[in-house]
């Protein structure tokens, strides 16, 4: 039998996400990751990243039923670091057991929470603008903010230990799941180091369409052809085998400094890999 203590016949349960925990360090990680995948990113910009609790990072949440306790939403623990918790007052009829079967409860102030600490650690870079929630089943929320402070992103993300940044908030990818690709000077940056593409190239065209896609998002070779040369496909200069003679060529120098191939063509299209 659970014994329950009750504080003038109210009950708290507590809800905390742990920001030391590795899950929580890593959901963190995550945010920035989808954010850097949206590069350039310009003031204004529009990002909506997906987050769910079965196939993403997702915090640690610590639940505990407590007898109630007055106090704010957030605070600074010894360290200087602000917490988060969230608690809710049941009805004198709930004993412990009842809060913890109470799972739409304990759902909606995990999501109203998730959405505070995301804003939190996103701080200037980004404005969040919704965060729609699914209504039941494992926690799918999907978030919407526009960039506000780039520079505070990089910050951020730097901080996280992802890129390090160079002159005018230039960056290497340190810890990336994907390549980015710089168009001044053009480069491709990925896990400190760097591929020099030549400006205004055919390899400079590929590579900034391929970026300009997801991975494995095939681009038809007409469509680079027509970037290159400028005109319609009816006008054009360089023909399928030209655009496959370019992929390789950026495939050579990506292997060389990575070893591994950057674009995979396959039926008159090609695509990134990473």
């Amino acid at each position: 039998m659970i014994e329950t203590r009750k504080i003038d016949d109210k009950l708290t349960m507590f809800i905390d996400i742990e920001q030391q925990s590795k899950k929580t360090k890593e959901y963190a990680k995550h945010i920035f990751r989808e954010l850097l995948k949206h590069e350039p990113l310009r003031e204004g910009k529009v990002i909506e990243i997906n987050i769910n609790e079965s196939s993403t990072p997702f915090p640690e949440f610590t639940e505990v039923p407590f007898p109630q306790r007055n106090g704010p939403s957030s605070a600074v623990d010894e360290a200087g670091r602000k917490t988060y918790f969230s608690h809710k007052v049941w009805e004198s009829d709930k004993d412990v057991p009842d809060q913890i079967r109470d799972k739409n409860s304990r759902r909606d102030f995990k999501i109203d929470m998730l959405s505070g600490y995301t804003r939190g650690i996103l701080g200037n870079g980004c404005k969040m603008h919704y965060a729609e929630a699914t209504d039941d089943g494992p926690i799918n929320i999907d978030f919407s903010f526009t960039v506000t402070d780039r520079k505070q992103i990089y910050l951020n993300a730097e901080r996280l230990g992802l890129i390090t940044i160079g002159g005018s908030y230039d960056y290497l990818a340190k810890e990336s799941q994907h390549p980015v690709f710089k168009d001044n000077p053009p480069r491709i940056l990925w896990n400190n180091k760097e591929v020099m593409i030549p400006a205004n190239s055919k390899q400079f065209y590929i590579c900034r369409i391929a970026f300009d896609h997801g991975v494995k998002v095939p681009i038809s070779w007409d469509i680079a052809a027509e970037m290159i040369d400028g005109v319609k496909k009816e006008d054009f200069v360089t023909k399928e085998r030209g655009i496959y003679d370019v992929v390789r060529a950026v495939n050579k120098k990506f292997s060389e400094a990575f070893g591994k191939d950057l674009l995979e063509f396959s039926e008159h299209s090609f695509y990134r890999l990473y």
